[in-house]
């Protein structure tokens, strides 16, 4: 697995602006791998500060490393599963190796007025759900049945097609 990861993490520091991944390429479920560093260490946990307000809350300021799993449908819609449940769907579309997410929530969502108060989601659409902001994750490399994504927080995500 370690040299996997390495030579994957090779590959991603090559210049790859000459591949354009495209929505046939990238369309079905892919299953995340493992999150890795900028050296190829796999990251199983992170840490991170907490306000006093996140600490009133009981949390650890330790994130146990787990991101779901994608379908990435023909029709644009996309579907994340966490732990073999559903954790969220929308719409996505790939553009210059960028993958954009836009997140379906419920009219019914109980965190609504929250995402409307700190404007993370657009106007309810047509068809009767709200969507928040588009979310960028950078494709940094695609080949075959790998795929790597930037994170956007200094970790790339590696993940295999089902």
């Amino acid at each position: 697995m370690k040299n996997i990861i390495g030579v994957l993490l090779f590959l991603v520091t090559l210049n790859i602006s000459s591949q354009e991944i495209t929505k046939n390429e990238i369309i079905g479920k892919w299953n995340f791998i493992n999150m890795i560093d900028t050296t190829g260490k796999i990251i199983t946990e992170r840490k991170f500060k907490l306000s006093p307000q996140m600490k009133s809350l009981g949390l650890s300021g330790i994130e146990k490393i787990q991101r779901p799993d994608m379908f990435l449908g023909e029709n644009g819609e996309y579907i994340n599963y966490l732990k073999g449940k559903e954790s969220e769907s929308g719409f996505w579309e790939i553009n210059e190796n960028n993958l954009r997410l836009r997140m379906r929530i419920s009219p019914n969502d109980k965190h609504l007025k929250s995402l409307k108060k700190y404007k993370v989601i657009s106007k309810k659409s047509k068809d009767g759900f709200y969507y928040q902001k588009p979310i960028k994750k950078e494709i940094k490399f695609m080949q075959n049945d790998s795929l790597v994504i930037n994170e956007n927080t200094g970790y790339l995500l590696i993940y295999k097609r089902e």
